[in-house]
Protein backbone atom coordinates (compact mmCIF):
# COMPACT_ATOMS: atom_id res chain seq x y z
CA UNK A 1 0.00 0.00 0.00
CA UNK A 2 1.34 3.60 -1.29
CA UNK A 3 2.32 5.45 2.04
CA UNK A 4 1.30 9.85 1.43
CA UNK A 5 3.29 11.76 3.81
CA UNK A 6 2.23 15.23 4.79
CA UNK A 7 4.89 18.14 4.86
CA UNK A 8 3.43 20.82 6.63
CA UNK A 9 5.39 24.22 7.49
CA UNK A 10 4.15 26.74 9.62
CA UNK A 11 6.04 29.84 10.11
CA UNK A 12 5.62 31.52 13.08
CA UNK A 13 7.92 35.04 12.51
CA UNK A 14 8.08 38.14 11.15
CA UNK A 15 8.74 37.37 7.85
CA UNK A 16 5.34 36.10 7.67
CA UNK A 17 4.51 39.84 7.34
CA UNK A 18 7.14 41.40 5.87
CA UNK A 19 8.66 41.16 2.28
CA UNK A 20 10.36 38.28 1.47
CA UNK A 21 12.79 40.30 -0.13
CA UNK A 22 13.85 42.64 1.93
CA UNK A 23 17.06 44.02 3.39
CA UNK A 24 17.77 45.94 6.63
CA UNK A 25 20.10 47.70 8.98
CA UNK A 26 20.66 48.95 12.27
CA UNK A 27 23.17 51.92 11.67
CA UNK A 28 22.01 54.97 9.12
CA UNK A 29 25.55 57.23 9.93
CA UNK A 30 26.78 60.35 7.95
CA UNK A 31 30.14 59.62 6.78
CA UNK A 32 31.09 62.70 5.59
CA UNK A 33 30.02 65.92 3.61
CA UNK A 34 31.33 66.83 0.45
CA UNK A 35 31.11 70.39 -1.39
CA UNK A 36 28.84 68.67 -4.12
CA UNK A 37 26.70 66.07 -5.64
CA UNK A 38 28.38 63.13 -5.36
CA UNK A 39 28.08 61.21 -8.54
CA UNK A 40 30.06 57.83 -8.08
CA UNK A 41 31.99 56.29 -4.94
CA UNK A 42 35.15 53.89 -4.88
CA UNK A 43 37.60 52.15 -2.56
CA UNK A 44 40.87 54.47 -2.83
CA UNK A 45 42.99 51.46 -4.85
CA UNK A 46 45.91 53.98 -4.70
CA UNK A 47 46.10 54.67 -1.01
CA UNK A 48 44.75 51.75 -0.01
CA UNK A 49 44.09 52.61 3.58
CA UNK A 50 40.26 52.41 3.62
CA UNK A 51 39.53 56.22 1.86
CA UNK A 52 37.29 56.49 -0.46
CA UNK A 53 37.61 57.77 -4.08
CA UNK A 54 34.63 60.00 -4.99
CA UNK A 55 33.39 61.94 -7.92
CA UNK A 56 31.45 65.44 -7.88
CA UNK A 57 30.28 68.03 -9.94
CA UNK A 58 32.42 70.32 -8.41
CA UNK A 59 35.71 68.40 -7.77
CA UNK A 60 37.01 64.55 -7.90
CA UNK A 61 38.60 63.92 -3.93
CA UNK A 62 39.70 61.16 -1.96
CA UNK A 63 38.38 61.00 1.79
CA UNK A 64 39.14 59.32 4.40
CA UNK A 65 35.85 60.02 6.67
CA UNK A 66 37.69 63.36 8.50
CA UNK A 67 39.55 64.66 5.42
CA UNK A 68 38.99 65.15 2.11
CA UNK A 69 42.29 65.88 -0.51
CA UNK A 70 41.07 67.42 -3.90
CA UNK A 71 42.58 65.12 -6.52
CA UNK A 72 41.05 67.17 -9.52
CA UNK A 73 40.05 70.66 -8.88
CA UNK A 74 36.86 70.21 -11.57
CA UNK A 75 33.88 68.17 -12.61
CA UNK A 76 34.44 64.42 -12.61
CA UNK A 77 31.41 61.92 -12.60
CA UNK A 78 31.95 58.38 -13.45
CA UNK A 79 35.08 56.88 -13.13
CA UNK A 80 36.94 53.12 -12.94
CA UNK A 81 39.93 52.29 -10.99
CA UNK A 82 41.81 50.18 -13.79
CA UNK A 83 44.61 49.65 -11.51
CA UNK A 84 46.46 50.79 -7.96
CA UNK A 85 47.57 53.67 -9.95
CA UNK A 86 45.43 54.39 -13.04
CA UNK A 87 41.91 55.92 -13.00
CA UNK A 88 39.31 56.59 -16.37
CA UNK A 89 37.10 59.31 -15.84
CA UNK A 90 34.52 60.91 -17.81
CA UNK A 91 33.97 64.70 -17.82
CA UNK A 92 30.21 64.27 -18.70
CA UNK A 93 29.63 68.02 -19.43
CA UNK A 94 32.83 68.09 -21.76
CA UNK A 95 31.55 64.86 -23.49
CA UNK A 96 35.30 63.25 -23.44
CA UNK A 97 36.95 60.26 -21.31
CA UNK A 98 40.21 60.72 -19.65
CA UNK A 99 43.03 58.49 -18.18
CA UNK A 100 44.87 60.03 -14.87
CA UNK A 101 47.84 58.83 -13.38
CA UNK A 102 47.82 58.92 -9.87
CA UNK A 103 51.26 59.24 -9.62
CA UNK A 104 51.97 62.22 -11.34
CA UNK A 105 48.47 63.70 -11.55
CA UNK A 106 49.12 63.55 -16.03
CA UNK A 107 45.84 63.29 -17.56
CA UNK A 108 45.53 61.99 -21.36
CA UNK A 109 42.64 62.43 -23.56
CA UNK A 110 41.11 58.43 -24.17
CA UNK A 111 37.83 58.99 -26.04
CA UNK A 112 35.41 61.81 -27.42
CA UNK A 113 36.03 65.76 -28.08
CA UNK A 114 36.26 67.78 -25.01
CA UNK A 115 33.72 70.34 -25.36
CA UNK A 116 32.30 68.89 -28.17
CA UNK A 117 29.13 66.22 -27.94
CA UNK A 118 28.45 63.94 -31.30
CA UNK A 119 27.88 60.23 -31.08
CA UNK A 120 30.39 58.95 -33.69
CA UNK A 121 32.04 55.54 -33.96
CA UNK A 122 36.22 55.54 -34.47
CA UNK A 123 39.80 56.37 -32.76
CA UNK A 124 40.52 59.28 -31.16
CA UNK A 125 39.49 62.50 -32.47
CA UNK A 126 37.00 60.58 -34.28
CA UNK A 127 34.49 58.91 -31.91
CA UNK A 128 32.37 60.85 -29.84
CA UNK A 129 29.95 61.41 -27.06
CA UNK A 130 27.19 62.93 -25.80
CA UNK A 131 27.45 63.08 -22.11
CA UNK A 132 29.37 60.31 -21.37
CA UNK A 133 28.59 58.64 -17.64
CA UNK A 134 29.05 55.75 -15.91
CA UNK A 135 32.07 53.30 -16.89
CA UNK A 136 33.00 49.72 -16.25
CA UNK A 137 35.68 47.71 -17.42
CA UNK A 138 34.70 44.62 -19.43
CA UNK A 139 34.16 41.48 -17.51
CA UNK A 140 35.26 39.34 -20.53
CA UNK A 141 38.07 41.53 -21.67
CA UNK A 142 39.45 43.81 -19.49
CA UNK A 143 41.16 46.00 -21.95
CA UNK A 144 37.84 47.57 -22.95
CA UNK A 145 35.79 50.27 -21.38
CA UNK A 146 32.19 50.15 -21.14
CA UNK A 147 30.66 53.67 -20.92
CA UNK A 148 26.93 54.97 -20.87
CA UNK A 149 26.07 57.63 -23.31
CA UNK A 150 23.40 59.26 -21.34
CA UNK A 151 22.13 61.97 -24.05
CA UNK A 152 22.80 59.54 -27.10
CA UNK A 153 20.56 56.60 -25.34
CA UNK A 154 23.01 54.12 -25.94
CA UNK A 155 25.93 51.67 -24.22
CA UNK A 156 28.97 52.71 -26.05
CA UNK A 157 32.54 50.77 -25.53
CA UNK A 158 36.57 52.03 -26.22
CA UNK A 159 39.30 49.77 -26.43
CA UNK A 160 41.67 50.98 -23.91
CA UNK A 161 44.70 49.99 -26.35
CA UNK A 162 43.29 51.54 -29.75
CA UNK A 163 41.37 53.86 -28.51
CA UNK A 164 39.17 52.87 -30.95
CA UNK A 165 35.32 53.91 -30.20
CA UNK A 166 32.10 51.63 -30.68
CA UNK A 167 29.17 50.79 -30.21
CA UNK A 168 27.14 48.17 -28.13
CA UNK A 169 23.46 48.70 -27.77
CA UNK A 170 21.14 51.57 -29.08
CA UNK A 171 17.84 49.51 -27.57
CA UNK A 172 15.87 49.59 -24.38
CA UNK A 173 18.18 52.59 -23.10
CA UNK A 174 16.84 55.76 -22.00
CA UNK A 175 19.34 58.07 -20.26
CA UNK A 176 21.35 55.34 -19.47
CA UNK A 177 23.34 55.88 -15.88
CA UNK A 178 24.76 53.52 -13.31
CA UNK A 179 26.24 50.15 -14.63
CA UNK A 180 26.74 47.30 -12.69
CA UNK A 181 27.84 43.03 -13.50
CA UNK A 182 25.91 40.51 -13.00
CA UNK A 183 27.84 37.47 -13.83
CA UNK A 184 28.81 38.08 -17.44
CA UNK A 185 25.77 40.03 -18.04
CA UNK A 186 25.60 43.68 -17.36
CA UNK A 187 22.78 45.91 -15.92
CA UNK A 188 22.58 49.55 -16.29
CA UNK A 189 20.08 52.03 -14.95
CA UNK A 190 17.50 54.34 -17.03
CA UNK A 191 16.74 57.79 -15.67
CA UNK A 192 13.22 57.04 -17.63
CA UNK A 193 12.28 54.46 -14.70
CA UNK A 194 13.72 51.12 -15.54
CA UNK A 195 16.44 48.83 -16.03
CA UNK A 196 18.12 47.10 -18.74
CA UNK A 197 19.61 43.83 -19.00
CA UNK A 198 23.11 43.14 -21.88
CA UNK A 199 23.89 39.83 -22.71
CA UNK A 200 26.65 38.78 -25.06
CA UNK A 201 26.56 35.39 -27.52
CA UNK A 202 29.34 33.11 -27.83
CA UNK A 203 30.50 35.52 -31.41
CA UNK A 204 30.53 38.80 -29.41
CA UNK A 205 26.90 40.12 -30.34
CA UNK A 206 25.20 42.19 -27.70
CA UNK A 207 21.43 41.96 -26.73
CA UNK A 208 19.40 43.84 -24.77
CA UNK A 209 15.99 43.94 -23.04
CA UNK A 210 14.28 46.05 -19.98
CA UNK A 211 14.56 43.78 -17.33
CA UNK A 212 12.56 45.85 -14.56
CA UNK A 213 10.35 48.81 -14.19
CA UNK A 214 8.93 50.63 -17.14
CA UNK A 215 8.72 54.47 -18.05
CA UNK A 216 5.14 54.74 -16.30
CA UNK A 217 7.30 55.78 -13.43
CA UNK A 218 6.11 55.35 -9.58
CA UNK A 219 6.78 53.92 -6.87
CA UNK A 220 5.83 50.44 -6.44
CA UNK A 221 7.49 46.96 -5.09
CA UNK A 222 7.05 43.49 -6.13
CA UNK A 223 8.03 41.14 -9.21
CA UNK A 224 9.93 42.71 -12.53
CA UNK A 225 6.99 42.71 -14.67
CA UNK A 226 5.47 45.55 -12.09
CA UNK A 227 7.88 47.08 -9.83
CA UNK A 228 8.13 51.00 -10.68
CA UNK A 229 10.95 53.10 -10.14
CA UNK A 230 11.06 56.71 -10.55
CA UNK A 231 14.39 58.31 -11.62
CA UNK A 232 16.95 54.94 -11.48
CA UNK A 233 20.14 56.50 -10.94
CA UNK A 234 22.91 54.11 -9.80
CA UNK A 235 23.27 50.23 -9.46
CA UNK A 236 25.38 48.22 -7.37
CA UNK A 237 25.86 44.26 -6.48
CA UNK A 238 25.99 43.34 -2.97
CA UNK A 239 26.20 39.40 -4.07
CA UNK A 240 26.02 37.14 -7.17
CA UNK A 241 22.02 37.06 -7.03
CA UNK A 242 21.04 40.91 -5.44
CA UNK A 243 21.72 44.29 -6.10
CA UNK A 244 20.81 47.44 -4.57
CA UNK A 245 19.04 50.29 -6.69
CA UNK A 246 19.52 54.05 -6.25
CA UNK A 247 15.90 54.94 -6.64
CA UNK A 248 16.55 58.51 -6.68
CA UNK A 249 13.06 60.16 -7.44
CA UNK A 250 11.61 58.14 -4.73
CA UNK A 251 14.53 58.86 -2.21
CA UNK A 252 14.58 55.33 -1.05
CA UNK A 253 16.85 52.10 -1.96
CA UNK A 254 15.42 48.89 -3.23
CA UNK A 255 16.98 45.50 -3.16
CA UNK A 256 16.93 43.54 -6.78
CA UNK A 257 16.83 39.59 -6.56
CA UNK A 258 17.81 38.66 -9.67
CA UNK A 259 17.16 34.74 -9.18
CA UNK A 260 13.94 35.52 -8.02
CA UNK A 261 12.90 38.60 -10.18
CA UNK A 262 11.60 40.20 -7.32
CA UNK A 263 12.60 43.96 -6.04
CA UNK A 264 11.99 44.29 -2.38
CA UNK A 265 12.47 47.27 0.44
CA UNK A 266 15.70 48.28 1.69
CA UNK A 267 15.04 49.60 5.53
CA UNK A 268 17.05 51.55 8.36
CA UNK A 269 15.02 53.29 10.43
CA UNK A 270 14.24 50.56 12.80
CA UNK A 271 10.95 49.57 10.75
CA UNK A 272 9.29 46.03 11.74
CA UNK A 273 8.43 44.52 9.84
CA UNK A 274 10.17 45.94 6.73
CA UNK A 275 7.36 45.97 4.21
CA UNK A 276 8.50 49.56 2.39
CA UNK A 277 11.89 51.22 1.60
CA UNK A 278 12.73 53.70 4.53
CA UNK A 279 12.82 57.16 3.15
CA UNK A 280 16.37 58.53 2.84
CA UNK A 281 14.73 62.09 2.95
CA UNK A 282 17.56 62.99 0.65
CA UNK A 283 17.95 62.74 -2.83
CA UNK A 284 20.81 59.72 -3.90
CA UNK A 285 22.96 59.38 -6.77
CA UNK A 286 25.43 56.42 -5.87
CA UNK A 287 26.06 53.72 -3.72
CA UNK A 288 29.02 51.60 -2.94
CA UNK A 289 29.45 48.67 -1.01
CA UNK A 290 32.28 48.20 0.75
CA UNK A 291 32.39 44.58 2.71
CA UNK A 292 28.21 44.65 3.22
CA UNK A 293 28.51 48.13 4.37
CA UNK A 294 26.58 50.54 1.79
CA UNK A 295 27.63 54.15 1.01
CA UNK A 296 25.17 56.37 -0.16
CA UNK A 297 26.33 59.47 -2.32
CA UNK A 298 23.67 62.27 -2.06
CA UNK A 299 22.77 65.18 -4.29
CA UNK A 300 23.32 67.53 -1.26
CA UNK A 301 26.94 66.13 -0.93
CA UNK A 302 26.80 64.24 1.87
CA UNK A 303 27.85 60.64 2.17
CA UNK A 304 25.98 58.03 4.53
CA UNK A 305 26.91 54.91 5.83
CA UNK A 306 24.35 51.89 6.27
CA UNK A 307 25.78 49.23 8.45
CA UNK A 308 24.73 46.93 11.50
CA UNK A 309 22.98 44.19 9.15
CA UNK A 310 22.89 41.43 10.95
CA UNK A 311 21.47 38.53 8.43
CA UNK A 312 24.26 36.56 7.06
CA UNK A 313 24.54 37.10 3.08
CA UNK A 314 25.45 33.33 2.86
CA UNK A 315 24.09 30.10 4.98
CA UNK A 316 27.27 28.54 7.19
CA UNK A 317 27.16 25.08 7.38
CA UNK A 318 25.43 23.47 10.95
CA UNK A 319 24.61 20.36 11.89
CA UNK A 320 22.16 18.60 15.02
CA UNK A 321 20.39 15.66 15.97
CA UNK A 322 17.13 14.75 17.65
CA UNK A 323 17.53 12.81 20.96
CA UNK A 324 15.52 9.52 21.07
CA UNK A 325 12.05 10.56 21.79
CA UNK A 326 12.58 14.13 21.37
CA UNK A 327 9.74 15.90 18.88
CA UNK A 328 11.16 19.86 18.71
CA UNK A 329 14.73 20.80 18.16
CA UNK A 330 15.80 25.05 18.00
CA UNK A 331 18.65 25.64 15.60
CA UNK A 332 19.46 28.82 14.68
CA UNK A 333 19.32 28.44 10.68
CA UNK A 334 22.55 29.69 9.30
CA UNK A 335 22.26 26.60 6.97
CA UNK A 336 21.66 23.22 8.69
CA UNK A 337 21.42 20.05 8.20
CA UNK A 338 18.95 17.93 10.63
CA UNK A 339 17.91 13.86 10.55
CA UNK A 340 15.15 12.88 12.44
CA UNK A 341 11.94 11.13 13.32
CA UNK A 342 8.82 12.65 12.45
CA UNK A 343 7.23 15.25 14.83
CA UNK A 344 7.29 18.35 15.02
CA UNK A 345 10.22 20.73 14.62
CA UNK A 346 10.98 23.98 16.30
CA UNK A 347 13.73 26.40 14.81
CA UNK A 348 15.01 29.75 15.08
CA UNK A 349 16.91 31.74 12.83
CA UNK A 350 18.79 34.91 13.78
CA UNK A 351 21.55 35.75 16.14
CA UNK A 352 22.24 37.23 19.81
CA UNK A 353 22.59 40.40 18.63
CA UNK A 354 19.40 40.25 16.25
CA UNK A 355 15.31 39.55 16.94
CA UNK A 356 15.32 35.78 16.06
CA UNK A 357 12.36 34.18 13.76
CA UNK A 358 11.05 31.09 14.97
CA UNK A 359 9.86 28.31 12.64
CA UNK A 360 7.67 25.43 12.99
CA UNK A 361 8.04 22.69 11.05
CA UNK A 362 5.60 19.56 11.52
CA UNK A 363 5.60 16.25 9.37
CA UNK A 364 3.00 13.59 10.05
CA UNK A 365 1.53 10.68 8.33
CA UNK A 366 -1.85 9.32 8.11
CA UNK A 367 -3.31 6.54 9.45
CA UNK A 368 -2.74 3.16 7.80
CA UNK A 369 -3.65 -0.40 7.78
CA UNK A 370 -0.51 -2.12 7.23
CA UNK A 371 2.60 0.04 8.05
CA UNK A 372 5.40 -0.92 5.30
CA UNK A 373 9.22 -0.43 4.81
CA UNK A 374 9.59 2.80 3.66
CA UNK A 375 12.46 5.79 2.60
CA UNK A 376 11.56 9.39 2.69
CA UNK A 377 13.72 12.30 2.03
CA UNK A 378 13.04 15.93 1.97
CA UNK A 379 14.82 18.74 0.90
CA UNK A 380 14.45 22.26 1.78
CA UNK A 381 17.38 24.48 0.40
CA UNK A 382 17.61 27.94 1.62
CA UNK A 383 19.09 31.30 0.60
CA UNK A 384 19.32 33.51 3.39
CA UNK A 385 19.37 36.84 2.59
CA UNK A 386 20.30 39.69 5.55
CA UNK A 387 16.19 39.76 6.01
CA UNK A 388 14.61 36.77 5.60
CA UNK A 389 15.06 33.38 4.46
CA UNK A 390 13.87 32.02 1.08
CA UNK A 391 12.82 28.45 1.06
CA UNK A 392 12.17 26.07 -1.22
CA UNK A 393 10.95 22.98 -0.41
CA UNK A 394 10.83 18.97 -2.90
CA UNK A 395 9.23 15.80 -1.50
CA UNK A 396 10.43 12.64 -3.08
CA UNK A 397 8.78 9.25 -1.87
CA UNK A 398 10.49 5.97 -3.21
CA UNK A 399 9.42 2.34 -1.20
CA UNK A 400 13.05 0.38 0.07
CA UNK A 401 13.47 -2.82 1.65
CA UNK A 402 15.29 -1.25 4.24
CA UNK A 403 14.19 0.83 7.99
CA UNK A 404 12.81 4.10 7.62
CA UNK A 405 14.89 6.71 7.90
CA UNK A 406 14.31 10.19 7.09
CA UNK A 407 16.68 13.21 6.25
CA UNK A 408 15.41 17.00 6.29
CA UNK A 409 18.33 19.02 5.10
CA UNK A 410 18.14 22.88 5.71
Amino acid sequence: MKITWLLTILLACCILVTSKYSISYQNFDQFFQTTGEVHHLELDRYRNDGSLLVSTNINFLTIDGTTAAIIIPRPVHGFIQVNATHVVITESSQHCIKMLNRNNGAEELIAGTCGTAGYSEGGLGVGQFYYPYGVKLDNRNSGILLVTDELNHALRSVNLNTQEVSTVIESDSMNPLGLSWFDQQLLFTNTQGYISLVSWSADGTASSKVLAGSIMENDVLGNFNTVKFRYPFDIERIDRKRQIIADTGNRKLKLMDLDKKMVGPVCFRGENPCRESSDLLETPLSILNVGGDIYIGMMSGKIFKLSGNDLPTTCENMMDFMSAGQTSLSVELLQSSLSADEGVYKMVYGNKAAESCTYHLVVKKPMVVRRLAFKVEYQISCIIMKEYAEWAVRLLLSKAKKPASRSLLL
